[in-house]
């Protein structure tokens, strides 16, 4: 590689930074509601820029700094790449699951109601903790992303506060224990040995049941 190469490189290494610190200024100043609607795109950037610092061509490198923002560019292009249906994919798993009955034995149970089917109610962070002490949890809040091991987790139980994150642990920011577990629960999933948590406010859920009286908890 000779020197103008390496200058090149470095040239989109030092814009692609300056683009992603700004995208990061902007993030802080959105309404976590904004952020959460923003959770793919946020991933994306991140993706695209841990890449981009590491591995780029110099002729990628030459083409994409003539533009005032590579960083958006490459991230817009990844998701429209993205945007797929996986639906037969996930029938596929849904089939293996229900054929096989994958899960029993390995998951929590509902214990089967004498009085016929319930619709599930609302779940708050510290109920869904302390159903599912041991494991590792992943969570979209309104404070920013939070990510728990079953220590951590034992922690947060016990009044211990967390950080927050908009995308990036540099800015994290202190969530207080009591905030976070009563939130409520709008959506659980369990994927690759963790539990994946879209939690809200109590104030916010409030609202949205108003609007749509017969929400509860997902359970995807």
């Amino acid at each position: 590689m000779d020197q103008n190469e390496k200058q090149l490189e470095k040239k989109l290494r030092d814009r692609i930074e300056a683009n992603y610190r700004s995208y990061i200024q902007q993030l802080q100043s959105r309404p976590a509601s904004d952020l959460i609607e923003q959770a793919s795109e946020i991933a994306a950037v991140k993706l695209v820029y841990d890449e981009l610092m590491d591995c780029c061509s110099a002729g990628d490198a030459e083409y994409l700094l003539r533009f005032e923002d590579p960083l958006r560019l490459v991230s817009d292009q990844w998701l429209a790449e993205q945007n797929v249906s996986h639906s037969d994919e996930l029938g596929h798993a849904l089939w293996n699951i229900t054929d096989k009955g994958l899960g029993e034995g390995e998951y929590a149970m509902l214990e089967p109601s004498r009085d016929g089917p319930e619709e599930a109610g609302p779940v708050t962070v510290r109920e869904f903790l302390e159903q599912h002490p041991g494991s590792c949890f992943d969570m979209m809040t309104p404070g920013g992303f939070v990510c728990l091991t079953p220590e951590k987790a034992a922690l947060l139980l016990s009044g211990q506060s967390v950080n927050g994150h908009p995308g990036d642990v540099e800015y994290a920011m202190e969530i207080p224990a009591e905030e976070l577990l009563n939130q409520e629960v709008l959506n659980a999933g369990f994927c690759d040995g963790s539990w994946h948590i879209l939690s809200d406010d109590v104030h916010d859920m409030e609202q949205q049941a108003a609007d749509s009286p017969d929400q509860g908890v997902q359970l995807c």
